[in-house]
């Protein structure tokens, strides 16, 4: 299964990512039952909550932050991952088993916070290749030969193709091959402790680059010049004001966003802050809508975790529509 990485959150604007996990099955390409094992092995909805629960608690420790603006808690976080692992276990195409997502649970613990953090997949989390065929309609990666479903900002399906490699031209990370983020439509790897770094050098998210050099990330109160010298997985951030390393500080519905106070403020539970203009730059956050709910990612509501907003308009860069969840029997 592929485990999408908690990268995205460091932005503090698309914090989530983390549920799309494309696993799932293939007993139910032959007529399977979606909550047990063709053999004696374990059901989907076992594995499901298995890895699910691994996943958020290792990301929990690694970046409490991330998990706190993607979903809110640990346990928002198992449900909706959970959720869209037993979703995609109906692809066609998958050719993944519940044994083999058991083995990735197994593995996720043992994973270092630095490899989580730079989208380096356990082995035995990445997905085997699935019998569709490039172009063919998708919504997790598992369905394709390729392993990597590509799907448009404001759509909940794509198109299968494969992902590429360092140099490569990419629209979102999730483009790119394990360990590398898209920079400047660029696929980069991350730099580990004491690799060269600058501003088309990126060091694992974890660490710092100061002086050219990845390292440990600044500490409260230590200068900063730039987003990427403090630890913003642990809720440290680069104050615009300041020039100094700052603790974010964390609301949910209607608290306030943005520029607080002179500090900096986020939206919990993939909330998102409006209103935060100039001159303050101080907004207020929404309430995340429910699948089937309308949503607009310029002006709010943005939809919770798991859910993506499909366009039915564009207006000023944003997409007013309804949130809706991947799934992959829905996508033809």
């Amino acid at each position: 299964m592929n485990l999408r990485p908690l990268l995205p959150l460091l932005s503090l604007a698309s914090l989530i990512g983390l549920a799309g996990c494309s696993s799932s099955s293939s007993s139910h390409a032959n007529g399977g039952d979606a909550g047990s094992d063709a053999t004696t092995g374990p059901t989907i909805d076992k594995v499901a909550a298995d890895v699910a629960s691994a996943y958020c608690a290792r990301a929990q420790a690694c970046a409490p932050a991330f998990v706190s603006i993607g979903y809110g808690d640990v346990a928002t976080c198992t449900a909706t991952f959970a959720a869209d692992v037993t979703r995609a276990f109906k692809g066609t195409g998958v050719t993944e088993t519940p044994a083999q997502i058991a083995l990735c649970a197994a593995a996720v613990p043992q994973l270092s916070c630095g490899d989580l953090l730079a989208r380096r997949t356990a082995p035995a989390c990445k997905p085997p290749a699935g019998t569709l065929a490039d172009g063919a309609a998708c919504a997790a990666d598992a369905q394709c030969q390729g392993t990597r479903c590509k799907i448009a900002f404001g759509q909940v399906c794509g198109t299968c193709t494969t992902h590429v490699a360092a140099g490569a031209a990419c629209g979102v990370d999730d483009d790119c091959d394990t360990g590398m983020m898209c920079l400047a439509a660029t696929c980069v790897a991350f730099g580990d402790e004491k690799a060269t770094c600058d501003a088309t050098h990126p060091c694992r998210p974890d660490l710092a680059c100061n002086s050219g050099a990845c390292g440990a990330p600044n500490a409260v109160g230590a200068a900063c010049t730039a987003p990427d010298q403090c630890n913003a997985a642990n809720g440290i951030v680069c104050n615009p004001q300041s020039k100094k390393c700052d603790t974010l500080s964390l609301g949910g519905p209607r608290a306030p966003c943005g520029f607080v106070a002179g500090h900096v403020a986020s939206c919990m539970s993939a909330a998102a802050c409006v209103g935060a203009t100039a001159p303050k730059f101080q907004g207020t956050c929404t309430t995340a809508a429910a699948p089937g709910a309308a949503c607009d990612t310029s002006a709010g509501p943005t939809c919770g975790p798991g859910a993506a907003c499909v366009c039915s308009s564009n207006v000023d860069g944003g997409c007013i529509g309804t949130c809706k969840q991947r799934d992959p029997a829905a996508c033809h």
